[in-house]
């Protein structure tokens, strides 16, 4: 064996140079001789100084190996198997070399074997050294541990002190309610014996807020909580004034600046401190209730329920109504309902192709007169569907792709469903039926074959229901509010729809819930047995909502009488009829919001308001038209088809002062009145409604309108509440018609200044609220109107909203503009800048109207065939 083939480290000996160089890759192995490792003073100080010598650590991880080392953990094994570098390796061959009894040069080849042996190390003590470094920090303590498992079970000692710490809180907490038996102020911090006495001091509290210097030479003072602290537990009063004094606000100051010698009005947002400039007085729930009288204690308790869900759903700056923490996406509801086996009739679908074709009148054309009614047909019941509850397009970014409708709904969930209850169609049908509208097919699902004596002649019957779980499912308990929003929207659909057909709608208010439920072939509604997560097929069933009535427009008072006491009688046979198809399962799994159903059912309408007949002799009252021009030559068809709500605004688009106006002429109830107060429900499509008088009114925030000033606008849309508005607002509001103002039109100036900032603020803080030409609160008369009539008008407040929402959706389409509605707002901060402190009106939806911002990542397809749907 020649000698040259040597190892310089242990001596040994090898048969060529190949294998002495397989040899010395052993040296480089973790486990070094013990020889090698003894040599190193402090193997963790030889690491540190060796990243030094390359480049700079980082913090953290020079931070977790003294933290490791300081908790005893075993870094001094962990230190002696970190590879020893290029450099030190050489330093120690260099030391062990005189020790070898062969003191020769090196051959060449071992040279060339050397070299590569390191720089192989080199690679592999780099990588090596990146697998080492992977440590695991706990955030709540800091300490570093090298496995996730590890990490979690120390994670779990946290976990169990700090629930023995919640419970030791828990229980002192009730300790010191049981010993307190006094009631302390929440504003001066005064001890009384008792809740009455504590309730008479706090009078004193609100008298002297306003006498006090509420009204400044500076403007109004509108104190709001600040969102960014923590919101109270549900066993506090939102409404409390403690939270005025516990927290800092974010007050809406009103400035007089002056600009070139002349007065002018702002408004600007400023923090407060903790001490309200101006302390707003709200009365609690249960003192409104309290106040109420009522003849008889189940609608006492139907009302009381009605109270409690609306102030339980409200939001405000320190909380939320009460929601899923997070979207369940796989147990989205299906947006489309479907009676399985249940025979399908196709509708027609009109040629948008061939606009020359298209009969339907101009849009501005419609609120002046209505063209002559067409007959009940195949085509024309097509017509109708199409243009209200059928599919408008299908939008589709990547892989992701959804419907939208002609009907806007929140959130895009869609909780509405429509039936049809006809006479004999030709071509449809040769018999009375009830069906049900597939909106995705444009089809019909016949339910059930019914007697056909009951119908007025030339007319027939739509029924509206909601599945209440389709908004819940996103929205939680505030969820009621939406699918009534969207009742409205469908009412105003249907109704412009049919008006195109020159047909005239009536919702009918005689029946009761029991009679729309028989005549739709609705299960019984049911309140869920239990709350929670779990699989609940009966939070899918349907609420029967509102029953309308199509008939020719013109038709004369004796030929359109309807017997609610008969109707209402036959209809008890109709749970006898065979009915087809079962209803499809919408989602697998189920959250409970047990208070919508209770309200619900709490707010359904008794049978037989109406025990005689009920005719609808009203003319059409056509709409005031003061700026044609103001509309693009668009038909009814193309408004309605091609309405889009805006999902941004660019801040930028103004409109002119006469479209503004006229946008809101379309929304008075009573149309051009020639001097006759606003009040009477006679223009389209607020026609439809069967309440006499408008109960809604709107907030305008303008911030966009060329030639207006911007501020806070109010737009009276029934006259007779114009004194009570002015008793329930603040008393310094100006109360005065603006410029150029039709005398018609009752719309009155509260105050000038930049609304902006306040609307974004009230709107839950969305941009789009104040980026729009002009943005609204629909305030509705609340409190009287449901001790005056009860609690069933709790929905139909919303429908009316609803209502409007669709013309505000259609007004702006039609000028090249957009709209949106917005759900949620800060309800209370929205009457506290109106400065009503009790429940006679309440903020129940806002919209804004803009310039929108179109996503042009998202691609627009035809409603029919859908993008699922081959064609041959």
């Amino acid at each position: 064996m020649e000698e040259r083939h040597k190892c310089k480290l242990c001596w040994k000996s090898f048969a060529n140079g190949r294998a002495l160089g397989g040899h010395m890759r052993s040296h480089m192995l973790p486990s070094q001789p013990e020889s090698a490792s003894s040599s190193m003073a402090d193997p963790l100080q030889d690491r540190e100084s060796e990243t030094e010598s390359s480049k700079k650590p980082t913090r953290k991880r020079s931070r977790l190996n003294r933290r490791s080392n300081e908790e005893g953990k075993s870094e001094t094994a962990g230190a002696a198997e970190v590879k020893i570098g290029v450099q030190e390796l050489s330093e120690s061959c260099t030391e062990q070399e005189p020790m070898s009894s062969v003191c020769d040069a090196a051959t060449e080849e071992e040279d060339v074997a050397l070299s590569l042996m390191l720089l192989s190390r080199d690679k592999w003590e780099k990588e090596e050294r990146g697998k080492n470094n992977k440590w695991f920090e706990c955030e709540t303590c800091e300490k570093v541990f090298k496995s996730y498992q590890a990490l979690g079970e120390h994670r779990a000692s946290h976990r169990k002190r700090r629930a023995e710490t919640d419970q030791l809180v828990s229980d002192e907490l009730k300790k010191k309610k049981k010993k307190t038996s006094h009631h302390e102020c929440p504003i001066c911090s005064k001890v009384f014996s008792s809740g009455q006495a504590l309730g008479g001091h706090k009078r004193s509290h609100a008298s002297a807020s306003n006498d006090e210097s509420t009204i400044r030479r500076s403007g109004i003072i509108i104190s709001l909580i600040d969102l960014n602290l923590p919101a109270p537990s549900e066993e506090e009063d939102m409404a409390s004034s403690r939270l005025i004094r516990l927290l800092s606000r974010r007050d809406v100051v009103k400035e007089h600046k002056k600009s070139k010698g002349e007065g002018r009005m702002t408004i600007s947002w400023r923090l407060a401190s903790s001490t309200s400039l101006l302390s707003i007085h709200r009365t609690p729930t249960s003192a409104f209730i309290s106040a109420m009288t009522f003849s008889s204690s189940s609608s006492s308790s139907s009302l009381e329920l009605v109270l409690e869900y609306h102030n339980q759903t409200k939001h405000s700056f320190t909380g939320y109504a009460r929601g899923p923490r997070g979207l369940d996406w796989a147990n989205q509801p299906n947006p489309f309902r479907r009676y399985l086996s249940a025979p399908l009739l196709p509708l027609q679908h009109p040629n948008h192709d061939d606009d020359d074709n298209d009969d339907s009148p101009l849009y501005s054309c419609l609120f002046d007169s209505l063209p002559p009614p067409k007959p009940i047909s195949l085509a024309t019941i097509s017509h109708l569907f199409y243009h209200s509850l059928a599919l408008s397009a299908w939008k589709t970014t990547g892989s992701s792709t959804w419907p939208l409708r002609v009907n806007p709904s929140s959130g895009n969930l869609h909780p509405t469903e429509a039936y049809l209850i006809a006479p004999p169609i030709p071509s449809l049908s040769q018999s009375a039926f009830v069906a049900h509208y597939a909106p995705k097919e444009h089809s019909l699902e016949v339910r059930a074959h019914i007697p056909s004596s009951f119908f007025p002649e030339n007319s027939f019957l739509i029924g509206i229901s909601s599945i209440f779980w389709r908004e819940a499912w996103k929205y939680g308990e505030r969820a009621f509010r939406y699918c009534n929003h969207d009742v409205g929207h469908a009412i105003a659909a249907l109704s412009i729809a049919a008006a195109e057909l020159g047909w005239d709608l009536k919702l009918l208010d005689g029946f009761g819930a029991d009679d729309l439920k028989r005549l739709m072939g609705l299960p019984e509604f049911q309140i869920p047995s239990s709350s929670g997560k779990g699989k609940l097929p009966e939070i899918e069933f349907e609420h029967p909502d509102c029953l309308l009535l199509v008939f020719p427009n013109g038709t004369s008072r004796g030929d359109l009488n309807l017997d609610y006491l008969g109707i209402s009688s036959a209809l008890r046979d109709f749970p006898s009829l065979e009915w087809n198809g079962n209803p499809n399962t919408l989602s697998k799994e189920h959250l409970c919001w047990d208070i919508i159903y209770r309200t619900a059912k709490a707010v359904e309408k008794p049978s037989l308001i109406y025990s005689t007949s009920s005719s609808f002799d009203a003319p059409f009252t056509s709409s005031a038209l003061f700026s044609h021009t103001s509309y693009n030559k668009l038909t009814a068809r193309q408004v309605v088809r091609t309405r889009r709500s805006a999902v941004d605004m660019d801040a930028v688009t103004c409109i002119d002062m006469s479209a503004f106006y006229q946008i809101l002429m379309h929304c008075l109830p009573s149309g051009s009145t020639r001097g006759e107060p606003q009040k009477e429900q006679l223009a389209l499509p607020f026609r439809a409604l069967p309440w006499d008088t408008a109960e809604v009114h709107l907030a305008l925030f303008v911030h966009r309108v060329l030639g207006l000033p911007k501020g806070l606008y109010f737009l009276v849309r029934n006259e007779d509440h114009l004194s009570d508005l002015k008793t329930a607002t603040r008393p310094e509001f100006e109360w005065k018609k603006p410029d150029g103002c039709p005398a018609d039109l009752p719309l009155y100036k509260l105050t000038e200044g930049d609304c902006q900032k306040l609307a974004k603020g009230l709107s839950c803080h969305q941009d789009i609220a104040g980026d729009g030409c002009f943005s609204l609160g629909m305030v509705a008369r609340f409190e009287p109107a449901l001790r005056e009539k009860g609690s069933w008008v709790y929905p139909r407040l919303f429908w009316e909203t609803g209502v409007i929402g669709q013309v505000l959706y259609l007004e702006a389409h039609a000028m090249g503009i957009s709209a949106t509605g917005i759900g949620c707002y800060f309800d209370d901060p929205v009457h506290e800048v109106l400065g009503i402190k009790d429940s006679s009106f309440q903020s129940l939806y806002h919209f804004t109207v803009g310039g929108p911002v179109v996503d042009k990542r998202i691609m627009t397809l035809p409603a029919y065939p859908g993008p699922t749907t081959t064609v041959a």
